[in-house]
């Protein structure tokens, strides 16, 4: 029963979340941690 939840989760939440789509959840997160998106690394994040 594991697999067949996992394998529908895998395929729906994990893409969203972890995924190589952009933006995920992650980098979301990511961006609001940082101030805000970078296209190259800065020499200082903001405060």
């Amino acid at each position: 029963m594991w697999h067949v939840v996992t394998a529908g989760w895998s395929e729906v939440l994990i893409q969203k979340a972890f995924g190589i789509d952009n933006p995920s959840l992650l980098t979301d997160a990511m961006d609001v941690a940082r101030g805000e998106y970078f296209e190259d690394v800065p020499s200082k994040y903001p405060s």
